[in-house]
């Protein structure tokens, strides 16, 4: 049986986060904005559909990982703790790396779990943005997955993946 891991964005994904995210297609302004916001912001995010999936991965023993672009703070832990994602292997971006999103992703993913790729690992991943999945899917062979199907008003069944 092949192995198999089980990767999640936050933002857009897993997590709204809409309510603090600046419109800008400057990569810098939208960091630097981001790295402002307070805990009581952070806090305000609120779990997606797709996150009850995610949890329910978790508390059936799946290999779940959480790879994502933000500066991860004390806020953030505390808000997945208490949307009760207890992910155990978390990848964020470290304070002054600025890279474009999918170029961050991609060498982060292949540091991780490169050699798990190798060997005929695979990796199914969800992330809201298009540039991301491509990156993913086109240099690393990564299974990606948007989000916006499950999480929208129709949003689809997870259930049958998951016993795969």
């Amino acid at each position: 049986m092949r192995k198999r891991k089980w990767g999640f964005d936050l933002d857009g994904t897993v997590i709204c986060s809409l309510h603090r995210a600046l419109q800008t297609n400057d990569q810098a302004e939208f960091l630097a904005d981001w790295v402002s916001h307070t805990p009581l912001q952070i806090l305000a995010d609120k779990l997606l559909p797709l996150g009850k999936f995610m949890r329910r991965l978790i508390a059936n023993g799946e290999d779940v990982f959480i790879c994502t672009a933000r500066n991860m703070s004390d806020a953030d832990y505390l808000l997945l703790e208490l949307l009760g994602i207890d992910c155990k292997v978390i990848i964020s971006r470290a304070n002054g790396d600025d890279r474009q999103d999918a170029i961050y992703k991609a060498s982060r993913l292949k540091e991780q779990f490169g050699e798990f790729l190798a060997t005929g690992g695979e990796i199914i991943f969800w992330d809201d943005k298009q540039d991301i999945r491509e990156t993913l899917e086109n240099d690393l062979g990564i299974t990606c997955v948007n989000p916006e199907i499950y999480n929208g008003a129709n949003n689809g069944n997870l259930r049958p993946i998951t016993m795969h």
